[in-house]
């Protein structure tokens, strides 16, 4: 029975140990992907200033 205890514990200790690496692997691919989010967004402001700047040099053509 105690080696029953035993081995049941030792399992317990083997899945919570698990989930822990598999919760800060999941933690750290959220970083990522905000940080691969917060480049997208900085690199579509730039490329909109860009437009921006190019189309009131048309429009300065024009007139």
């Amino acid at each position: 029975m105690i080696a029953f205890m035993a081995i049941f514990v030792w399992i317990l200790l083997f899945i919570i140990a698990l989930l822990a690496i598999v919760i800060s692997e999941y933690k750290s691919e959220r970083m990522d992907f905000a940080l691969y989010i917060k480049t997208l967004k900085e690199r579509n402001n730039i490329l909109q200033k860009e437009n921006h700047e190019l189309w009131n040099e048309i429009y300065k053509r024009r007139n």
